[in-house]
């Protein structure tokens, strides 16, 4: 499994109760993630997880491709 930089845009909420239009505050929340690559488990994503032992894995994280800006291999 490589390892991976993925710096991506994160879908996030944007207001916590009733707000102006006025007020809203729309920039994009960019992100960078690291994480050992899963391959091939959800067509259209990314899905990378923090740890791996064995045949398990632990806090599994799928990104949407079309939020993904970048990629860095960290480890092959």
């Amino acid at each position: 499994m490589r390892v991976l930089a993925v710096e991506w845009v994160d879908a996030a909420d944007v207001t916590e109760n009733w707000t102006h239009l006025t007020d809203l505050d729309l920039d994009q929340r960019t992100t960078v993630t690291v994480g050992h690559e899963l391959i091939d488990l959800l067509p259209g994503h990314l899905v990378l997880a923090q740890s791996v032992c064995g045949d398990m894995v632990d806090n599994v994280m799928q990104i949407p491709m079309g939020m993904v800006r970048s990629t860095v291999v960290l480890a092959p």
